[in-house]
């Protein structure tokens, strides 16, 4: 015969640990916004790497580590940790971020001074086509987004 009692205090310890764990990584995320805050994305990245000790599937700790790996230009990194998210959740709409926060850092610096030199002439046609053919008819990179869509207005 099941114990009625044990199997209640059973489930609350467990509901009692799962919110403690939710509140750990809730205040290990606010740690990682802290230290990006103070730039220091060292401790930063050590604070989101716990989260992943917790919890190994953490989506948003995965995505934003790789955003910290390609910021970095640590390539691999990205890849590896873009992968696990992948892994983690499939159609995740973090992914197209990263993707184009990655094909950021391989920008033609001659073709965006190009189109920031248009834009600043009042040569706003020609300004969006050149940030268009630069961003290969994808979404800008959020560094560039505010940038582009004053130019686009």
């Amino acid at each position: 015969m099941i114990n009625k009692p044990w199997l209640l205090s059973l489930a609350l310890l467990s509901a009692g640990a799962l919110a403690a764990d939710d509140s750990a990584i809730h205040t290990l995320f606010q740690q990682a916004d802290f230290w990006q805050g103070k730039h220091r994305q060292d401790l930063a990245k050590d604070a989101l790497k716990r989260i992943l000790v917790a919890d190994p599937g953490n989506k948003e700790a995965l995505y934003r580590l790789a955003l910290i790996a390609i910021a970095e230009g640590n390539s691999q990194q990205a890849k590896a940790l873009t992968a696990k998210l992948r892994q983690a959740a499939p159609g995740d709409p973090r992914l197209e971020e990263l993707r184009i926060a990655a094909a950021s850092t391989q920008l033609d610096s001659n073709a965006l001074a190009e189109a920031r030199l248009l834009a600043a002439n009042g040569q706003y046609d020609a300004a969006v086509k050149r940030f268009q053919a630069l961003f290969g008819g994808s979404q800008p990179p959020a560094s560039l987004a505010v940038e582009y869509y004053q130019t686009l207005a």
